[in-house]
């Protein structure tokens, strides 16, 4: 379960997480002098790997796994990148996953650290991730589409195709419906309309008369049938042919990111993945710091400090 709130520690004091929780479980946790004992008692013997794994990593009785990695491999330090390396997987048994990381240093714009804690992670090193400073630049990046021979066919942005103006300045619907350009919200004057366009509904649009305006449809009652207005009394209001006016609503369109993090923001990420309208358009560590600034709440300015005075 994600946490709602933040923990909070002393300088050197120190916690730590025993396990997963359950929703349904009434053991405190986050109170050292309350919470559950963990559950892993280690190896049962010295000598020998856990089953199924790496023999060269050999257990004493009593250590986990972690424990086994530390002793042998030596004590593993925080790192501002995701680095993988399959140490567990028994070659006997099976081909070890691929290595692989992702890094702050690929990305082509801003990074959400410092120099010094990208070259050495300090224990007072943190990720500031500002949505204008480090997540809007993803959607102006150009991006090349190549041809079989490597050869550039078209280059464009995100912001390009999912903008309220082609590429002659005409005004068209931004394509799925999300604006992603990089100028004020007409909404909210203070964020970015992209930031409004991912997380907030909207309304659909549509192209008519040379304007973009928001779509309506008729509505209907509870049990599918046309919705008339009516005056006080509940009687139809007719128009000057003697005609019942009908009643017209919007068409809702769902956000496409989530608050509550990358694993309830599948409508964004499924176009990135094998076999999607997007798949490969992104690279891993733009779509690994979309998913980590979603997981920490998606603010618009991580660092309030940063945020404008006015």
């Amino acid at each position: 379960a994600r946490h709602e709130n933040w923990l909070h520690l002393r300088a050197g004091e120190q916690m730590q997480c025993n396990g997963c929780h359950t929703p349904q479980s009434t053991v405190a946790h986050g109170r050292p002098e309350a919470e559950a004992m963990s559950i892993n008692a280690g190896a049962v013997t010295t000598g020998q790997a856990f089953l199924n794994t790496n023999p060269a990593l050999f257990a004493d009785a009593g250590e986990t796994m972690a424990e086994v990695a530390t002793r042998i491999n030596g004590l593993s330090y925080p790192k501002p990148d995701i680095e993988f390396s399959d140490i567990w997987s028994d070659p006997a048994l099976r081909t070890p996953d691929t290595a692989f990381a992702y890094r702050y240093a690929d990305l082509q714009g801003a990074i959400p650290i410092s120099q010094n804690c990208a070259l050495q992670w300090q224990v007072n090193c943190r990720i500031v991730t500002n949505y204008p400073q480090h997540i809007q630049p993803i959607f102006d990046q150009t991006r090349q589409l190549l041809a079989a021979d490597n050869s550039v066919v078209e280059e464009r942005t995100c912001s390009s195709c999912h903008s309220m103006f082609a590429a002659d300045d005409s005004l068209k619907v931004p394509d799925a419906q999300l604006d992603l350009r990089n100028v004020p919200s007409n909404e909210d004057a203070d964020m970015l309309m992209s930031y409004r366009e991912l997380l907030f509904i909207d309304n659909e649009q549509v192209l008519e008369d040379g304007a973009i305006q928001d779509r309506l449809v008729p509505a209907l009652d509870a049990n599918g049938n046309q919705v008339f207005e009516t005056d006080e009394d509940g009687e139809l209001i007719l128009d000057g042919a003697g005609e019942p006016i009908p009643v017209f609503e919007n068409v809702t369109v769902n956000a496409s990111m989530s608050a509550n993090g990358a694993l309830s923001s599948g409508r964004f990420f499924t176009v990135f993945a094998d076999g999607g309208v997007h798949a490969h358009w992104l690279t891993a560590a733009e779509l690994k710091l979309l998913a980590e600034w979603l997981d920490i709440g998606a603010q618009y300015y991580n660092n309030p400090f940063d945020a404008p005075l006015n």
